[in-house]
């Protein structure tokens, strides 16, 4: 609790006298560096700060100016003091997710996934990374990552309850529609699979083989399409599967009002049970269309 209140403090300080100052640690310039998001919030105490800081070659100095100058949209010189960082510090967490987030705010999303992945490498646990990470994977439109990646944030930032504050309902909010994205994402995607894969089955004209390509399609998507069961039952019945032609034949019956169809379905019904050895059965179907002559 006492931890706790000292870092309110801490950051109340911060927020009055400026976050960015001459005795700051790499620590603290790199958790400052995430208030910096518009022109707006940039002093020119920062800038002269930082100045400093490089003028020593310190690394942290490049990557302040890096975040300073891609805010205030300077792309490549906030490129240059950031490579300049990793220069200084290669396996830095800090530096990769800055360089990622960079390339993200203009657009390189394939170059910031690099660097996210590498800074992720370093580090699994960093919020920072994570979320850049997810912003990355959804403006690629990997719903599924970004998910993941914006629900890792959430579980590590619930670990400190200063840090979620602000961010709690923003990602909460964002699985939320993500999940929806998500579902019509698969729904997409398993539509397009189904078409192709009957416009392959179109194509084919052994009966086998056509069989065997519709019920892969019908395990990607069950349609409820009449023409197409109808087909299925038929090519069941062609390739001698009776007992399957059976049980679909007599679940799609109630479907069918065409006269004629359901004609076609008894007859081979009746034909389908003689040939399994129920008789009876194949009588029944044999009256159902004797019944329909006479009506």
């Amino acid at each position: 609790m006492i931890c706790f209140l000292l870092r309110n403090i801490i950051l109340g300080v911060n927020l009055i006298f400026g976050c960015i100052q001459p005795q700051s640690d790499p620590k603290d310039i790199t958790g400052c560096l995430n208030q910096i998001t518009s022109p707006n919030d940039i002093k020119e105490e920062y800038i002269t700060t930082c100045s400093n800081f490089i003028k020593d070659e310190k690394w942290y100095g490049y990557l302040c100016l890096c975040r300073i100058n891609g805010v205030k949209g300077n792309f490549e010189i906030a490129r240059k003091m950031c490579f300049k960082a990793k220069e200084k510090n290669p396996f830095s967490e800090e530096v990769a997710s800055e360089i990622a987030y960079l390339y993200m705010r203009n657009n390189y999303l394939d170059e910031a996934l690099i660097e996210a992945n590498f800074a992720y490498s370093i580090s699994t646990q960093s919020v920072k990374t994570n979320l850049i990470l997810a912003e990355i994977y959804e403006k690629k439109k990997i719903f599924d990552k970004a998910y993941l990646h914006y629900d890792i944030s959430l579980k590590f930032l619930k670990k400190d309850p200063l840090s979620l504050i602000g961010k709690k309902t923003f990602i909460e909010d964002k699985l939320n529609e993500l999940k929806n994205k998500i579902e019509t994402q698969k729904k997409i995607k398993r539509e397009d699979l189904f078409k192709r894969c009957i416009d392959e089955y179109r194509a084919i004209k052994e009966s086998d083989k056509a069989l065997e390509k519709l019920e892969k399609c019908f395990n990607i998507k069950k349609d409820n399409d009449l023409i197409l069961n109808i087909e299925y039952i038929n090519l069941l019945y062609e390739n001698h599967r009776y007992e399957n032609f059976i049980t679909k034949s007599k679940t799609l019956l109630n479907r069918v009002k065409d006269e004629k169809q359901k004609e076609d379905i008894y007859l081979k019904l009746a034909k389908a049970y003689r040939n399994i050895g129920n008789n009876k059965s194949a009588i029944h179907y044999y009256k159902k269309i004797l019944n329909s002559l006479d009506t």
